[in-house]
């Protein structure tokens, strides 16, 4: 199955992107409130730290919306170890299968986000090693754009 198939809203068959879906709205619970909001709120923290959801495995959408329904979200430090403990555990409440174990407001979430941030985060030095790209020292090493933002020859 393709990811396009599972990240997009089908019309008429069920409302929300799946991967984001809490359980309460893949069963179609009466009722719904803001703490479904914030379970989708926890997948796309989850998946900006990690660039994957904690339920992407699924081979198809039958999987995938048993999986959100039976299975706790993996853990996000199997994932990316970088991630902090304190993150860490606020991921693992956001995403709780039980709505009642979950955060009961954007405020409390808000809160615990703030606390774990103002103990900062932490970088090891292998982390800081990897570079993405080599800094150009001089500008003859550059080489000029296939599509110019700019016409120079006017």
């Amino acid at each position: 199955m393709g990811i396009e198939n599972r990240t997009l809203t089908a019309t008429g068959v069920m409302l929300g992107t799946p991967l984001y879906m809490s359980p309460e709205q893949v069963v179609g619970a009466k009722g719904l409130d803001h703490r479904t909001d914030l379970w989708s709120l926890g997948i796309v923290l989850y998946e900006a730290l990690t660039e994957t959801t904690p339920h992407d495995d699924s081979e198809t959408l039958g999987a995938l919306l048993v999986s959100i329904c039976s299975k706790p979200a993996r853990p996000i430090r199997e994932v990316a170890p970088h991630v902090s403990e304190p993150v860490a555990a606020i991921l693992a409440k956001a995403l709780a299968l039980d709505p009642l174990k979950r955060y009961q407001s954007a405020d409390e979430l808000l809160g615990d986000l703030k606390s774990a941030v103002r103990f900062g985060t932490r970088l090891d030095e292998a982390m800081l090693a990897q570079r993405p790209f080599e800094l150009v020292r001089d500008e003859s090493e550059i080489e000029p754009s296939m599509f110019p933002i700019f016409d120079s020859s006017s």
